[in-house]
């Protein structure tokens, strides 16, 4: 399971103003599923897969 939150928060929290809403939040939440699907896919087509959770690695290959 991949956090859209920290994806969103990183990339464009900084860029909102007083005048960005729901439907501004909703375009960019988009926008990061689209990256991270794209990520997952290029990793799988790789046949290459690393994370690390609570200090243990995980590797795929």
């Amino acid at each position: 399971m991949v956090s859209i939150e920290k994806w969103n928060k990183t990339l464009f929290l900084k860029d909102k103003n007083k005048s960005g809403g729901l439907n501004w939040f909703l375009e960019r939440i988009e926008r990061s599923e689209t990256l991270i699907l794209d990520l997952v896919l290029q990793l799988k087509e790789n046949n290459t897969f690393e994370f690390e959770v609570s200090g243990a690695n995980f590797n795929f290959m």
